[in-house]
């Protein structure tokens, strides 16, 4: 009755521990005490009330540091925590466990710390790192898993881990169209940074063919820049063009084909035309202060070129003849 009391109606495991020894000089031994002081803030834990049981797992961590619960104990807070939505402090107390490879509670959570390092803490460095594991630890392919990966690598300028998930995602035969169209937007972008233009532009084409979202208005801009930068002038233009129809929905895209076209005429000294489309932006998108000033730019460059020219062919007397035509 008295342990009970102690115990289950109190939690006061020390006050028991007090008690049994002054009453009846039994003196409790320490594993005796490690467990029960364990199991009473397992018994709050277990009743719902778990700001109580934050407090008597934290109790039992300090006064039995090498205790035989230490590990459960922290797995516990760490569940505590989540219920009350204090996620920095739950993702601690995982990564306590997590130090104890063998642990029941190991797999569990990795992935709840994995999920809160992606979702709240948004620490992409350790989601990568945290799914990675799950990956290695799963003998069949997650879809969840590699998504969350994939994303995290990106974000994190892991080029080689983004090659590596984009990939196996896109080889899922279950992986669907929106899924593989991002992977595709990844490894293009990856590729285009890593100056391997055939694979970016590959990888930009998937995302146009399976997706008309912003990644799609995007990748089609990159494709017609790719071109550009390859020299493919005449195909450039066509993908430019192509842009600034299908990516109505999506005016930075537009405006930046626009500007891309008026690079393209420039090459081909259709000043005219060049002009055209660098007037275009700097009237139309007034809300990009920022493109309208790179914009600008461009003009005044293509003006001073264009007055340079000019002055260049009014310098040639009307009367000139190539020292070859003279006979």
């Amino acid at each position: 009755a008295v342990e009970e009391i102690y115990l289950n109606e109190l939690n006061d495991p020390d006050a028991y521990f007090a008690f049994t020894e002054e009453e009846t000089g039994y003196k409790i031994n320490n594993i005796s005490k490690d467990s029960i002081t364990y199991h009473v803030a397992l018994n709050s834990y277990k009743d719902n009330l778990y700001e109580k049981a934050i407090g008597q797992f934290e109790s039992y961590i300090s006064k039995f540091n090498s205790g035989f619960y230490k590990t459960d104990a922290y797995y516990y807070l760490a569940e505590s925590f989540v219920v009350l939505k204090n996620y920095k402090s739950a993702l601690h107390h995982y990564e306590k466990v997590l130090e104890q490879k063998g642990s029941t509670y190991y797999a569990s959570s990795l992935e709840k710390a994995a999920l809160i390092a992606f979702n709240h803490s948004q620490d992409f460095s350790k989601s990568l790192r945290y799914y990675s594991e799950l990956i290695e630890m799963n003998s069949e392919v997650n879809i969840d898993y590699l998504e969350v990966a994939l994303y995290s690598a990106f974000k994190t300028q892991d080029q080689n881990s983004v090659i590596n998930y984009g990939q196996l995602l896109i080889d899922q035969a279950n992986v669907s169209p929106e899924s593989k169209s991002a992977a595709n937007y990844y490894l293009g972008k990856t590729y285009y940074n890593l100056k391997e233009s055939e694979k970016a532009k590959n990888a930009f084409l998937n995302v146009v063919s399976l997706s008309s979202n912003n990644q799609a208005a995007e990748s089609s801009y990159l494709v017609a820049k790719i071109l550009f930068e390859q020299g493919q002038i005449e195909a450039a233009e066509e993908a430019a063009f192509e842009t600034t129809s299908k990516a109505a929905n999506y005016p930075i895209w537009v405006a930046r084909s626009l500007v891309l076209l008026g690079d393209i005429f420039k090459e081909k000294k259709d000043y005219l035309n060049a002009s055209a489309a660098y007037e275009s932006v700097i009237e139309n998108f007034t809300d990009n202060p920022e493109i309208v000033s790179s914009t600008k730019s461009k003009l005044d460059s293509l003006n001073e070129l264009i007055e340079k020219e000019s002055r260049v062919q009014k310098d040639i007397p009307n009367d000139f003849m190539a020292p070859d035509s003279i006979r």
